[in-house]
């Protein structure tokens, strides 16, 4: 069972991939030619970049930990055993956010910017113009079916919160690509691999392989490495007209992130991943 982030096909993956270095491309080239994108343009590119590198994420946690804070344990001696409550309700919300988070904003991105009529859209159809949108459309439901959706939304709903309480997407996030007893032909992986934004570390790698009627095993441990994630790091490229043209949250948050990326060395790429 390989642990990975659900909710789109690999197909859809390999697309968002594709659209988002064009993105990434799309936001160098407007800061480099010296091109001001128009409120509405700025505001389609900024919510895109939001989507890409968890922002909303961040401030729901940051607003379900201060909500939460009348909840905590005064008594405390230490910050987790003090603020406990705060912080997993803090989790929770950034859990919730992290559901509601668009898992392919850049393909909802070029299916606006392609049809703006400036230099902006000219641009990104010459970087990709496609053959055609997808859209997903509702049948309408009969009488009969009234009911019956009622209770599925319920169900869909209260199984949305239960998972969010057991802090099911972050710790996906989290645990991403880790496995426990992947077979892959003759051989059977299990992993643990803990993300974070900064850092990627690679705990334990054990293979158990068969070959020519002998059983291998193998063992590898490893040690957390420094690794800046993508979004972060394309991000970083047109800081410049971020951290100009973003809101004051949107300021603060990335100026934190740039300045933590360049202490740490990610910002010249060779310890991005």
């Amino acid at each position: 069972m390989l642990l990975s982030q659900p909710g789109v096909s690999r197909a859809a993956l390999q697309e968002e991939n594709a659209r988002r270095k064009d993105f990434f491309t799309l936001l160098y080239l407007a800061q480099r030619r010296l091109y001001s994108p128009t409120n509405v343009e700025w505001r389609l590119m900024e919510h895109c970049l939001d989507d890409i590198n968890n922002k909303y994420a961040d401030f729901s946690f940051l607003v379900a930990f201060a909500a939460s804070l009348a909840l905590r344990n005064r008594k405390g001696r230490f910050f987790i055993s003090r603020y406990r409550i705060p912080l997993y309700l803090g989790l929770v919300g950034y859990d919730n956010a992290l559901r509601s988070t668009n898992p392919c904003p850049t393909m909802t991105f070029w299916n606006s910017v392609t049809l703006l009529e400036s230099p902006l859209g000219e641009t990104a159809r010459a970087l990709h113009a496609p053959s055609c949108f997808y859209e997903v459309k509702e049948y309408p439901m009969s009488s009969k079916d009234v009911g019956e959706s009622y209770l599925f939304w319920l169900w869909d709903n209260s199984k949305l919160i239960v998972e969010s309480l057991f802090l099911n997407s972050f710790l996906r996030s989290i645990l991403d690509q880790s496995c426990w007893k992947q077979a892959s032909g003759d051989t059977t992986v299990t992993s643990l691999v803990i993300n974070t934004r900064f850092s990627r570390w690679y705990v334990f790698s054990y293979q158990k392989e068969a070959y020519s009627g002998q059983v291998r095993h193998r063992m590898k441990i490893s040690l957390p490495t420094l690794s800046g994630q993508l979004g972060l790091r394309w991000s970083y490229r047109s800081r410049e007209m971020i951290l100009e043209r973003a809101s004051f949250g949107g300021q603060l948050w990335y100026g934190v992130h740039f300045a933590l990326m360049w202490l740490l060395g990610l910002h010249d790429g060779a310890r991005v991943k």
